[in-house]
């Protein structure tokens, strides 16, 4: 998981085309989302965190580049990275923190 996350982190953006490093990156995150779906993971619970939102953000992109925008905006909404409204600022702002730590480099 912790190697997925590090390759996801670094394509996550990109559009997702046939057989690209993108695509296997992002089977591979659902695949193992579904494997371990119910089960405890031996495993750091940030990098737990951090797959977990970049399998999402996986899906908000590919909305966005299919041009699915209201779908895509409502992922990022549930990420809870970008406020929709004033009240979700400090919420999002502490996600954010969060996240911004060098997770990618406690491997």
């Amino acid at each position: 998981m912790r190697y997925t996350t590090v390759l996801l982190s670094q394509v996550v953006h990109q559009t997702n085309k046939k057989g690209l490093l993108r695509e296997r990156l992002r089977n591979i995150a659902f695949n193992l989302t579904e494997r371990y779906a119910g089960q405890e993971l031996q495993c750091d619970p940030q990098t737990v965190s951090t797959f977990k939102l970049l399998r999402d953000l996986v899906t908000f992109f590919d909305d966005y580049h299919e041009k699915k925008y209201q779908s895509a905006l409502e992922i990022l909404a549930e990420t809870k990275l970008v406020p929709s409204n004033m009240s979700e600022l400090e919420t999002c702002v502490h996600n954010f923190k969060r996240f911004s730590q060098p997770v990618f480099y406690n491997c």
